[in-house]
């Protein structure tokens, strides 16, 4: 366990396996952190996008204090590094548009350590929104959020109409993509927190919706009015599971009710999943998926619950790790 990891970013052909790349990272997030205490936001520092020239990107970060690159996804040629970036957290792409938390990606560890031990967590490094022109490689702006400078990880998020939402400690926000202009600001019921348990935000066509481990609050998107709102706690260390499928929302982490996105009014109930679920062990440490046809939960395995034509079924033999 005290041996460092050697880690690499790897790439093969999506059809065939063929290997394409391999680069090696200089250092990424020791292995040797408290049970449970990781960051949470580490897969989101890895993004393979087209841009809007249509040309296959990846968007990454080659060790944990190591600037963002955009590679060349065929041939893993570096394309852009882009400058005072070596302390990001969280990265995600939208329309040519690459946007990152900056601030300190080895914050949220030292907080549940802190907890963990019973002692208050050290000020972290202020956090910012900052957005990067993918095919020049330059900063478009860059947006501290509130006094606190605190961003809630996992929220970052953006549709195609070119808004950007991200929560901070009290407060979800609306920006413009191209500008980093604030469109609308909304109160939350709760206190936004990190770690596995913290918060998440799903952007739909017309709404917003936020769980933040305590309470799950659905927005306008458009004006960020709040629609409604009801008690939801958080997932098995992990945050509130929201799936959105078919104009409704079912919530973990027994998914009974399939509810209307703009009114929460109960639409479509779900058997049991006690009926599906074979016993003898606790939820998986991870948010659910979905498809169109599916929600897919781990639970012992991955349980299957169709909510087309009622036909679950479940598969005890594969499921993800329970830690990243």
């Amino acid at each position: 366990m005290s041996v460092p990891g050697r880690w690499s970013l790897v790439a093969r052909d999506a059809y065939s396996g063929t290997l394409l790349w391999t680069k090696p990272y200089t250092t990424w997030h020791s292995q040797t952190h408290g049970f449970r205490s990781g960051p949470v936001h580490l897969p989101r520092l890895l993004v393979a996008d087209k841009t809007q020239d249509g040309n296959a990107r990846v968007f990454a970060k080659p060790g944990f204090d190591q600037p963002i690159e955009i590679l060349d996804a065929a041939t893993g040629k570096v394309i852009h590094s882009l400058k005072s970036t070596d302390q990001a957290e969280e990265i995600i792409h939208e329309d040519g548009v690459l946007l990152t938390v900056l601030g300190d990606p080895t914050s949220v560890s030292r907080s549940l350590a802190a907890k963990r031990r019973g002692k208050e967590a050290q000020d972290e490094e202020p956090e910012s929104v900052a957005a990067f022109d993918t095919a020049m490689g330059r900063l478009l702006g860059k947006k501290p959020l509130g006094k606190t400078g605190f961003i809630a990880s996992l929220t970052l998020s953006a549709d195609k109409n070119d808004r950007v939402f991200v929560q901070n400690e009290k407060e979800l926000y609306c920006l413009d993509l191209k500008t980093g202009e604030t469109k609308w600001t909304a109160e939350q019921p709760g206190k936004a927190a990190k770690g596995a348990t913290g918060s998440v935000l799903v952007a739909t066509e017309g709404e917003v919706l936020l769980g933040d481990g305590k309470s799950f609050t659905v927005f306008d998107i458009e004006t960020g009015e709040k629609l409604w709102s009801v008690g939801r706690g958080a997932g098995f260390r992990s945050p509130t599971d929201v799936l959105v499928q078919g104009g409704l929302v079912w919530l973990g982490p027994e998914f009974a009710q399939g509810l209307d996105l703009r009114t929460g009014e109960m639409k479509e109930t779900m058997i049991k999943t006690t009926d599906v679920r074979t016993v003898g062990h606790h939820h998986r440490c991870y948010r659910q998926k979905a498809t169109e046809r599916y929600l897919l939960e781990g639970y012992r395995g991955i349980e299957f619950y169709d909510v087309e034509k009622g036909e679950h079924s479940r598969h005890n033999w594969v499921r993800g790790t329970c830690q990243y």
